[in-house]
């Protein structure tokens, strides 16, 4: 597992959104009403039961089924930032470009914290995983 190449071990996501079509411009910081739902998954696409997902004040918990909806609910656009974290995750964060009054899909999986590796190293210091040695760049931390 090469989790040191791939973003430093922190997560992993995957999302997909609806298609849609802007009908009007979205100024910064802007509310606008938006329906955004989805699935909370783990990395073998296991539904996550009590992952807590939130837009700007707004919050919900996945059901047994990892799913979450937010129904109507405003947020300050013309992006919304969604949080999703679960104690045995990595919390997550994604951003939405939204438009009124369209259903958003995000889907996320969630990388177990059980997948963390522990190391230590300086600038040039070499790392060793099971898949091979990387070296730390001069400059890295």
């Amino acid at each position: 597992m090469d989790l040191f190449k791939s973003a430093c071990l922190f997560s992993a996501c995957q999302k997909e959104e609806v298609d849609m079509i802007n009908t009007e411009i979205i100024e910064e910081g802007e509310l606008v009403d938006i329906n955004l739902y989805g699935t909370v998954v783990d990395e073998n696409k296991i539904p996550i039961e009590g992952a807590l997902v939130s837009v700007d004040n707004h919050s919900t918990i996945t059901n047994e089924n990892g799913i979450y909806h937010f129904e109507a609910i405003q947020a300050y656009g013309p992006r919304v930032k969604v949080s999703i974290q679960h104690q045995d995750y990595f919390k997550m964060f994604e951003t939405v470009q939204v438009d009124e009054n369209i259903d958003y899909k995000l889907g996320v999986r969630m990388t177990s914290l059980s997948e963390a590796i522990n190391f230590s190293a300086f600038n040039g210091d070499e790392i060793t995983f099971e898949d091979g040695v990387n070296k730390i760049p001069n400059k890295c931390f």
